[in-house]
């Protein structure tokens, strides 16, 4: 079996040749990015990083070597992250690290996540 190229796992795609899914995927990754880079990191970075969002990074534990250290990283990686994802630019790279990021903020942080309905 022969192993996908580096190239194939970052810019590949599982809808190649069907131009109304290539549309879809598109249009979703568009409106996710967005929403994430504009209303999720923009807000945190634009005029510092929020005195609540660093107490709730400290509250989770990330305190080395500083939970202003990792409330920035945190906002700024929500921020490229969705801009990348917009673009398309290393999507699957992007979605991993949001992946993990809001990983953590669903199970770590509230105190009882709602099962999906």
């Amino acid at each position: 079996m022969k192993l996908p190229s580096a190239r194939t796992l970052l810019f590949g795609s599982s809808v190649n040749g069907n131009n109304v899914l290539q549309a879809a995927w598109l249009l979703f990754r568009f409106y996710i990015g967005l929403s994430l880079a504009l209303g999720a990191g923009l807000p945190k970075i634009q005029d510092g990083i929020p005195e609540w969002f660093e107490k709730q990074v400290f509250d989770l534990g990330f305190t080395w070597p500083s939970s202003q250290f990792w409330a920035t990283l945190a906002a700024w990686a929500e921020f490229v992250g969705g801009l990348f994802l917009a673009v398309g630019l290393l999507t699957r790279l992007m979605a991993l690290q949001l992946a993990f990021q809001f990983f953590v903020i669903s199970f770590l942080w509230y105190d009882s996540p709602a099962p999906f309905i």
